[in-house]
């Protein structure tokens, strides 16, 4: 495992793809989850919009938690479609000059799905998946 990670990091160093910025390659149009949507709404957003999870955000815009697909089978599976989402507040989010570098180590070591990117006043930017940044590598 520390070898494919050594191999990884070595890899990206060497590429000038690695050296991307989070905002060269994130996805701008973000679904976000407004806090206190019911999980029936949740479930309804993420399905007509094909992801499996998304940010949850004040109505500022500000981030406060992320939700995902399997949060949301485990809620609607013992509570009412009506209640409020429960989301996980221990989020990891960038900034938008993180590198792709470090985002794709980020991505490995804590096998994220999806990061949000956020600006310095905590709003939501962006979002980085495994997929806009396995499209990007290959773009390079």
């Amino acid at each position: 495992m520390i070898e494919k990670k050594n191999q990884l990091e070595k890899s990206v160093a060497s590429s000038k793809a690695g050296r991307l910025k989070a905002h060269q390659f994130m996805s701008r149009d973000v679904m976000a989850i407004q806090e206190g949507y019911s999980i029936k709404t949740a479930i309804e957003i993420l399905k007509v919009h094909k992801i499996s999870g998304a940010p949850v955000i004040k109505p500022t815009g500000e981030l406060i938690g992320i939700i995902s697909s399997y949060d949301l089978l485990i809620q609607a599976s013992v509570n009412d479609l009506h209640s409020s989402i429960k989301f996980n507040t221990n989020v990891f989010s960038i900034t938008e000059e993180m590198t792709l570098k470090e985002i794709i180590i980020l991505l490995y070591k804590k096998k994220f799905r999806r990061l949000p990117v956020v600006n310095s006043y905590n709003k939501v930017t962006g979002i980085v998946s495994r997929i806009d940044v396995l499209s990007k590598i290959l773009k390079s």
